[in-house]
C-alpha cells in the first residue's frame, strides 16, 4: 500500500463543514492530512481514526504577526496546525482527546460566521457591481465579462445562504438566552 496519497476535490468556502467531514472520513481510513491547497490534498498512511480535523477561516492571514500568534496559541492548546492555505487553517488533534470544537460558546460561533460573511459578502457585491457595469458598457467583449461577474456574484450569494441561515439561527438562540 502507498505511503502517500494525493486526492483532488473541489470545495467552496461555504462547504467547509463538508470538507471537514471528508477529512474525517479519510482519517477513519487511516489517511492523515499533510498538505492542502486549491483542490489538492496530500495524505500519508497512518493509524485509522487517530485524528480529528477542523478548518478555520482565520481572522488574520497566517503570515502576519497576529495570524502567527493565533496559530501558536492553538499549538499550545494541543491543536496541531497541519497547513494553511490563504486564510484557511487545517487543524487536527488526536482523536483520543474526544470531540474537537474550536468555538466553545455561542458568541464565538456567531463571531466566526460574521467573519466569513463580512469577508465574502463584499466580494459578491463587487462582482455584482462589475457585472452590471460591464453589461451596461455595451462594448465588445464586456458583456461576457459582465455575465461571468454576475454568475460569480450569484454563486457567492447562493452559497452563503446556508451561512446566513446558521448565523441568524444562532443569533436568535443567543437573544433567547439573554
Amino acid at each position: 500500500m502507498k505511503d502517500k496519497l494525493v486526492k483532488y476535490r473541489l470545495y467552496v468556502f461555504w462547504d467547509y463543514d463538508k470538507e471537514e467531514e471528508w477529512l474525517g472520513r479519510m482519517a477513519e481510513e487511516g489517511y492523515e492530512l499533510e498538505d492542502a491547497c486549491f483542490c489538492r490534498y496530500i495524505f500519508r498512511k497512518g493509524k485509522p481514526g487517530a485524528w480529528r480535523y477542523k478548518m478555520e477561516f482565520l481572522e488574520h492571514h497566517p503570515s502576519t504577526e497576529k495570524g502567527r500568534e493565533y496559530l501558536d496559541f492553538l499549538e499550545e492548546t494541543g491543536i496541531e496546525v497541519v497547513c494553511t492555505y490563504l486564510r484557511w487553517a487545517y487543524l487536527r488533534q488526536p482523536a483520543e482527546r474526544g470531540e474537537f470544537e474550536l468555538f466553545s460558546d455561542l458568541a464565538s460561533k456567531i463571531r466566526y460566521l460574521k467573519r466569513l460573511i463580512w469577508f465574502f459578502l463584499p466580494l459578491a457585491a463587487a462582482n455584482l457591481v462589475l457585472g452590471l457595469v460591464n453589461l451596461l458598457e455595451f462594448s465588445e467583449g464586456n458583456w461576457e465579462i459582465g455575465l461571468v461577474n454576475l454568475l460569480i456574484a450569484f454563486l457567492f450569494c447562493w452559497g452563503m445562504r446556508r451561512t446566513f441561515r446558521l448565523f441568524w439561527k444562532l443569533k436568535k438562540q443567543q437573544d433567547l438566552e439573554e
